[in-house]
């Protein structure tokens, strides 16, 4: 019988008591202490609108076309609407322009951002990509595509309808312990099609050009969550942040489960590739005395009955360590295929203790039954 290629999550450094979190923002009824609940219905979720913040997204870069470049810096804070931000930006702007005044608005119908010279003569260019401060602009938020440059022009119209900020949630693991990290993962989440989720590190609390980047691959058609995952080569590094670029989101929040930023365990033996997804069917049915039924439909959860097999003692002691956190009940990730389908993983628990068999001379069996956690 062959085996498949198989990984365990189960050290996520995310959610460990050592670890501080800090979050762009957050609703009072979804605080950031609901990141380190394992319960699939505790989310984490940012206040509505747009969050302007020093770390992300407060700046905007100008050039008139006769004083030349000018920055400015948007007031941080909370923008309930699209209008109260226009607002605020108008005023910023004219606060440091030179040549022309400028006017920002917000349509409610078209969900789009304008920003167009109000008095003066010159053109305004919108250096989005090659200006000074574009890491941390804020045209993203804003509907713009920041990829290119606007130029040459008086008035310019967002690319994109725009419902509310990009978002951060930032990891600190302390100096003490370096901590390996090979896996990361955002789920249960409220993205959509259009959502980019970015995993950043650095030695250093800053963010201006982090020493690690990648951006996850996103799956929005599991029925069972909505994830995002990705695994990378070992980095050690300090302050990990995800930045949720969810700006074209018509709930106008984002929201967030359980992340994980953490190592995995992928034993030299694979488990065996023949097992079954068994479904455990929580619908029941009540019946009066006649006999006809009332359906009470619930979810359906699966099972997976998965036999490690031929594993040597280095992998035992890691099994050992694995069944000591999760014991029965506490919920990690395995991912089934993650070498032909990473988004085939799983939010899982162990259903019943995992059990250990010797196969003489040097290895062993370790079989493990996974059920689905549901939300």
């Amino acid at each position: 019988m062959g085996t498949t290629c198989g990984r365990l999550l189960w050290e996520n450094w995310a959610i460990s008591d050592l670890t501080d979190i800090s979050v762009s923002s957050e609703q009072l009824q979804f605080p950031k202490t609901f990141l380190r609940d394992p319960l699939r219905s505790k989310r984490w979720r940012t206040q509505l609108g747009w969050n302007i913040d020093a770390e992300l997204n407060d700046q905007i870069d100008f050039i008139e076309g006769t004083s030349g470049a000018f920055a400015v810096t948007i007031t941080a804070g909370n923008y309930a609407t699209g209008a109260l931000l226009a607002a605020q930006m108008t005023t910023d702007i004219n606060a440091v322009a030179v040549d022309n005044t400028y006017l920002v608005t917000y349509d409610g119908l078209t969900n789009k951002f304008t920003i167009a010279r109000a008095t003066g003569v010159d053109t305004v260019d919108l250096p989005w990509s090659t200006g000074p401060n574009a890491v941390f602009t804020v045209g993203a938020d804003i509907g713009f595509d920041t990829s290119a440059d606007d130029t040459g022009l008086t008035t310019y119209v967002g690319d994109f309808a725009a419902f509310g900020s990009r978002s951060w949630v930032k990891f600190d693991f302390g100096a003490a312990i370096p901590r390996d990290v090979r896996a990361l993962v955002a789920f249960d989440g409220n993205f959509i099609s259009t959502t980019t989720i970015t995993v950043e590190a650095n030695a250093t609390d800053v963010w201006t050009a982090p020493t690690f980047s990648t951006t996850l691959t996103l799956d929005t058609l599991d029925n069972d969550f909505v994830k995002a995952i990705s695994f990378i080569t070992l980095t050690t590094l300090r302050f990990w942040r995800i930045v949720i670029d969810d700006a074209r989101n018509p709930d106008g929040f984002t929201e967030m489960g359980v992340p994980y930023v953490g190592d995995y365990q992928e034993p030299s033996n694979g488990f065996a590739a023949a097992f079954t997804q068994d479904r455990i069917e929580l619908t029941s049915n009540a019946f009066a005395e006649e006999g006809a039924n009332f359906q009470h439909v619930r979810n359906t959860a699966f099972r997976y009955p998965l036999n490690w097999l031929g594993e040597l003692d280095a992998d035992k002691t890691k099994f050992d360590e694995f069944a000591k956190l999760v014991k029965v009940g506490r919920p990690f990730f395995v991912a089934l295929e993650p070498l032909v389908d990473i988004q085939n993983t799983k939010y899982v628990m162990l259903e019943k203790a995992m059990k250990d068999v010797f196969m003489p001379p040097t290895h062993w069996r370790f079989n493990t039954d996974l059920r689905e956690v549901l939300g």
